[in-house]
């Protein structure tokens, strides 16, 4: 059981971490009132919640980490700030869906941590093209308001904390012993401060944000396994050419026209292939649950 709530501890750590980095450190300039621990703690304590439900439910591999990336980024939207209610149904896809799940969860944890094991190669045009996109956005964020800091200073502490989390997240198996208290104890802090949140900025959407995250969990029906895969360590090096990617090309096109459009198009591509996935994840769960019933007891 020690080692049961050892393995869920560093799940929040690690996953808090790696969200919290791709989400805010390299999304936008953060300002610097923000407690970044308590930023951390918040992210973690929903990504737990995410993948003992997900996990619980049998759902595996890049399709139950997504799901477990899709609450997280309702969470972060509908109980860390009220953002996902201010521009429904937009605000549900942005940056709920096209960002937290999709490029900070499924890029950013899962397809990092898998494509560590293919060829050196495939794993270093992967690495580039990620630092260059994210490069572009710096470029673009950075650009398009008055930074309270330079991206060249809040980056590193961004990519810092990416490996870092990288460097905690145990293995992708959550183990069955104490799932259920994590589900109850992480569940219930969530509830709190969506309450908390409710009372001191209430909002008609506040309503539709349990069915978001309900809907999530029934979309995670699969047949047990990983949620995510081991980072090959001997490859570490070949992931640092993220960082120097994104600082070398955000410094080269801040406050220049090519990037102006860059949230546009990151809306117009991730946005639409973000839904895609989980309808996709719903049809399989459909599947899956008819595959289960066929079987005989």
């Amino acid at each position: 059981m020690t080692r049961a709530w050892l393995w869920y501890l560093r799940a929040t750590v690690g996953l808090g971490a790696i969200f919290t980095a791709l989400s805010e450190l390299l999304f936008y300039p953060v300002s610097s009132d923000v407690d970044l621990g308590t930023l951390a703690l918040f992210y973690g304590i929903g990504a737990v919640f995410a993948v003992a439900v997900v996990a619980r439910r049998s759902s595996a591999g890049w399709l139950g980490f997504y799901i477990v990336a899709t609450i997280v980024g309702y969470a972060a939207e509908g109980v860390v700030v009220p953002e996902i209610y201010t521009a429904m149904p937009f605000t549900i896809v942005w940056t709920s869906l096209a960002w937290h799940a999709l490029i900070s969860g499924l890029i950013g944890v899962w397809l990092v941590r898998s494509l560590s094991h293919a060829r050196a190669v495939v794993f270093a045009v992967f690495c580039l093209g990620f630092g260059l996109y994210l490069g572009l956005w710096g470029g673009y964020f950075w650009g398009a308001e008055e930074a309270s800091i330079p991206y060249v200073e809040q980056a590193p502490w961004g990519f810092a904390l990416f490996f870092a989390g990288h460097l905690i997240l145990p293995g992708g198996s959550p183990p069955r012993p104490a799932s259920g208290a994590v589900i109850a104890l992480s569940g219930a802090l969530m509830l709190v401060g969506f309450v908390l949140l409710t009372l001191a900025q209430p909002m008609p959407g506040m309503v539709l944000l349990p069915p978001l995250i309900g809907l999530s969990i029934l979309a995670a029906k699969g047949q047990g396994g990983p949620l995510w895969p081991s980072l090959r360590w001997s490859r570490i090096w070949i992931a640092a050419l993220i960082p120097i990617a994104a600082l070398l090309v955000q410094t080269l096109v801040q406050g220049t026209s090519g990037v102006a459009e860059m949230n546009l198009w990151t809306i117009l591509i991730a946005g639409p292939a973000s839904v895609g996935l989980l309808l996709y994840a719903f049809v399989q769960a459909l599947k899956n649950g008819r595959k289960a019933s066929l079987r005989p007891s």
